[in-house]
């Protein structure tokens, strides 16, 4: 990502919904009876993700990892673009993400050394323990589904489509009230969030979430910085093997600091799944 693109949008992607990543099918499709409630759906949702956080399936697989970063103008035309393209390997218990090239061009003797002093300490680390009941991903944006998460919000039950060809109930959340606490300046955009959410009616997973922001976000005493737009796409796909993974995250950003605005536009795709490893006993 550029150096002049806003560490802050950076920060922000991080601290978007980041829902469990892979899974593999545990249960069968249930019949189309009556609209499951919100809490039915996310007992689920929380049980699934509990499941998936000890079993270590996003390292079964390796995949291809394309990050695309625009800077904008006031009337939407790209200043500054970076284009990313990474293979994804499960490296000591673990997902590494090695940098293939950057704008077309192939990584750089520079970075290549670089990734390679990145893996050395990886390898020599002491590998997760599932038993933790935390996902193996080794991401500081591997911000799971949590009940913590789930109660900043009131949730509804409004219908039924199908994503990526697959059932889903569709859920839209809010925020509980106007006057949620704040710990940590994640908190300050948490609590002004509102959208939707696919679950997978069969397995329980997040197939889609659409996120926008419901007022202005002040980060840093809101003339230094502050957010007024965020809107964000996150996609995940069953792969034939009953894994999930996410395939893509979009978003729209537009925020001020200083006296600059800035307006960003991030796409990160990834594909090209293959299972390398059994699962971890």
């Amino acid at each position: 990502m550029p150096a002049r693109v806003s560490s802050i949008s950076c920060a922000l992607l991080a601290l978007a919904f980041a829902p469990p990543f892979v899974a593999a099918r545990t249960d069968t499709p249930k019949p189309d009876d009556a609209r499951p409630s919100p809490a039915e759906l996310l007992t689920n949702l929380l049980a699934r993700a509990a499941l998936v956080s000890t079993q270590g399936y996003r390292t079964q697989f390796t995949f291809t990892k394309v990050r695309v970063t625009e800077e904008l103008d006031s009337k939407g035309k790209v200043t500054e673009k970076q284009e990313s393209a990474f293979e994804v390997v499960p490296v000591n218990g673990r997902l590494f993400s090695r940098l293939v090239s950057e704008n077309g061009k192939p990584a750089t003797a520079k970075q290549r050394k670089a990734e390679e002093e990145r893996e050395r300490k990886l390898r020599a680390a002491a590998p997760p323990d599932p038993a933790a009941g935390k996902s193996p991903a080794n991401s500081k944006r591997d911000y799971s589904v949590s009940p913590e998460l789930l109660e900043r919000f009131t949730f509804a039950t409004t219908g039924r489509e199908i994503v990526n060809g697959r059932d889903s109930w569709v859920l839209t959340f809010e925020p509980r009230s106007a006057d949620l606490p704040v710990r940590k300046t994640a908190d300050r955009f948490l609590n002004k969030v509102a959208g939707k959410v696919w679950i997978d009616a069969a397995e329980h997973e997040i197939a889609r979430i659409e996120v926008r922001l419901t007022d202005r976000v002040d980060l840093v005493a809101g003339i230094i910085a502050s957010l007024k737009k965020f809107d964000m796409r996150f996609e995940q796909r069953r792969l034939e093997s009953g894994a999930w993974f996410n395939t893509l995250t979009e978003a729209s950003i537009e925020a001020r600091q200083l006296v600059m605005n800035k307006r960003v536009h991030f796409t990160e795709k990834s594909g090209d799944f293959k299972k390398v490893a059994a699962p971890a006993k």
